[in-house]
């Protein structure tokens, strides 16, 4: 076949051809520069947002001012610097001894914490970070393993020193309290104080090793496992990679610190809107042969841990700690708790019926009753942590069980095992 069409027609064809490319282009070039216009107009304004938002946590860290901060049932009033879990759970009530400018300063140094998430920890897993604010501290002792700053008197090279170490989970971290108002922070003053009455002639140094979410099986070993660095980073990365990981690991902490989310948070606030919502952790399921497991399981890693110490030449005390989940009184939260919480409880119940006859460890369940159980007397500060008066009141009960003279006159433990974990720590995240 021959091609019949004449050059006028192909010059009219390629006119077309060039006259549809050129209208594509244009359309093509409309919709770049309009979306690189908002691009750069959404960075611009994100950088504003941000710089603002930095000028007032940096005032609201520097002088919370005489603005109320927090209501009159005690909750949080949002400033941008508070979790979700303080805006739905923390009762200022617990706390009012120390006045509204110390406590939100704790608050903040919280809020903080908790964007930056975890680090990992070789066999326990994970810890919190390095962290230095005004009421809230995580150092590093010599052999690079984090744990919470404490209050222990002066080093007196006149006086020999008795370490204590404390292991728990949250509630002896001492979650949602300063660093004065740990439990440990209280038996360090309190054993000094009976040290000196008694003349022994020791400094007593409590150092404070609780752990969010910590278990009895992260207690044991303290060696630095293979590729520690390579799954520290990889650690990391799973909760800050992305905003979905991050909202279920960081409590969201991650995401409501955006200029753009603290932005219509501000807006909602003014509005009256409040469209918080809680965020419950499934619970076990409450049943007899979990809650064997569980007794099993402590009892195990109770006897492991106490053997090791044992050989280490280290006396051992093991508690079973005051638990709100428990039998604390659930008039006394500021909330209603969720119908899961109930669930949890059946769990705890379980838990603790068949720790009765447990040999071996202090029971220190009853000392909510025995702290006095009225609405001007909370013992917790949120759902689970102590507040800082009931802080004291426990570490009471566990000093009376600490043989100070048997202390004074033991042997040195032997030298500690393993390496320094300062590599796994990672401080230098901190200051992404």
């Amino acid at each position: 076949m021959s091609d019949r069409s004449t050059p006028e027609d192909r010059s009219e064809a390629r006119s077309h051809v060039v006259s549809l490319l050129r209208r594509m282009g244009a359309v093509y070039s409309f919709f770049a520069v309009t979306l690189l216009s908002v691009v750069v107009l959404f960075v611009l304004l994100t950088l504003s947002l941000s710089g603002l938002y930095w000028l007032k946590d940096t005032a609201t860290r520097v002088d919370p001012g005489p603005a109320a901060l927090f209501a009159s049932n005690g909750t949080p009033i949002d400033n941008g610097r508070r979790t979700r879990y303080q805006l739905n759970w923390f009762d200022y009530a617990a706390t009012s001894e120390l006045g509204e400018a110390y406590v939100a300063e704790v608050l903040d140094d919280f809020w903080e914490l908790a964007g930056l998430g975890f680090a990992y920890q070789s066999w326990v897993g994970f810890s919190e970070p390095l962290f230095e604010g005004k009421r809230l501290s995580v150092v590093s002792d010599p052999m690079g393993l984090p744990m919470r700053a404490g209050v222990n008197p002066p080093v007196d090279s006149s006086l020999p020193t008795v370490h204590v170490y404390t292991f728990g989970g949250s509630t002896t971290f001492g979650y949602a309290v300063s660093d004065a108002h740990t439990w440990p922070s209280h038996l360090s003053a309190i054993l000094n104080e009976r040290a000196q009455a008694a003349g022994l002639g020791i400094r007593v140094e409590v150092s404070n090793y609780g752990r969010g979410y910590f278990d009895t099986s992260q207690e044991t070993p303290r060696d630095v496992h293979w590729f520690t660095d390579e799954v520290t980073e990889a650690f990391w990365d799973a909760q800050h990679a992305s905003f979905t990981v991050a909202m279920t690991h960081l409590d969201g902490a991650a995401l409501d610190r955006l200029p753009f989310k603290r932005l219509a948070a501000s807006v909602r606030r003014r509005l009256g809107v409040d469209n918080r919502q809680v965020q419950e952790k499934p619970p076990p399921p409450p049943d007899a042969e979990y809650a064997d497991h569980l007794t099993h399981r402590f009892r195990m890693n109770r006897r492991i841990a106490a053997t090791v110490l044992e050989s280490q030449g280290t006396a051992t005390l093991f508690f079973i700690q005051p638990d709100a989940n428990y039998n604390y009184p659930t008039e006394l939260f500021r909330r209603e708790v969720p119908e899961r919480w109930w669930e949890e409880r059946r769990l705890r119940e379980l838990f603790h019926e068949r720790m009765r006859s447990e040999e071996g460890v202090i029971r220190l369940t009853s000392l909510f009753d025995e702290y006095g159980v009225a609405p001007d007397r909370k013992a917790i500060v949120d759902d689970v942590h102590y507040s800082p008066a009931f802080s004291r009141f426990l570490a009471e009960r566990v000093a009376a069980e600490i043989d100070l003279v048997s202390l004074a006159s033991s042997r040195d433990p032997l030298p500690p095992t393993g390496v320094s974990r300062a590599a796994a720590i990672a401080p230098e995240r901190a200051a992404r």
